[in-house]
């Protein structure tokens, strides 16, 4: 198992409310990276290395003293008072997405979300992002470019919540097929997206809202 960590600390920022239609659950299945853990790129195997930062909304202003410090199985984000996106230097295209991730408990109570992205613009301008947290989880929303133009979208949520607590570890795998993009969550699929306009892009971390720690962060490209 890769021992490679990565926290982050957050704000929060409103994200859209569930769909009032909860669909039939779909059946269990293990992760992709458990069925076989060969053949995977490790995107954490280096640290930040090959990572950007990239502030949110695109085109703000970051802040000047960079505040990822190294440690001895993780990075710390110590700063408050911003909102960013890490993004991949490589842009991706078919293939799955394997992440592990879990909320540090914190004293006061308050809402525990974060998020993937996948196919994002360089500049994250056009963004896909894969909501993540203790309780609204499970589907994509953002804004694609169709045409050339900006276009909102959110997928449905299939079935129940699938967020474990702050303080215990979660797995996310996304998989990418033409213009299919399948979300799948500690052991079933919650969202799928059958129209992404985009058949690359680039994948990214997101700093929002409560302290996150991300492991095992793999890369598997379809042959």
């Amino acid at each position: 198992m890769q021992k490679n960590l990565l926290i982050i600390g957050f704000f929060f920022i409103f994200c859209p409310p569930l769909s009032a239609q909860v669909p039939q659950d779909s059946p269990f299945s293990p992760s992709e990276f458990k069925k076989n853990p060969e053949g995977w790129s490790d995107l954490l195997g280096k640290g930040l290395n090959g990572w950007k930062r990239v502030p949110i909304p695109p085109g703000g202003k970051l802040l000047e003293k960079n505040p990822w410090k190294p440690g001895k199985e993780s990075m710390l984000c110590e700063a408050a008072g911003f909102h960013e996106m890490l993004l991949w230097e490589h842009e991706l295209a078919d293939g799955t997405l394997h992440v592990e991730w879990k909320f540090r408990k914190q004293a006061e109570k308050k809402p525990y979300t974060s998020g993937l992205y996948v196919r994002n613009s360089s500049d994250g301008s056009s963004w896909h992002q894969v909501q993540i947290g203790d309780q609204n989880i499970g589907y994509l929303f953002g804004e694609t470019l169709v045409n050339g133009s900006k276009k909102r979208f959110r997928t449905e949520s299939l079935g129940r919540q699938r967020g474990y607590p702050p303080g215990e570890w979660n797995t996310t795998e996304i998989h990418c097929a033409g213009k299919s993009i399948t979300l799948w969550h500690n052991g079933y699929v919650t969202s799928e997206w059958k129209d992404c306009p985009l058949a690359k892009g680039y994948f990214g971390l997101e700093a929002e809202g409560s302290p996150i720690e991300f492991r095992n962060v793999k890369w598997k490209e379809k042959k």
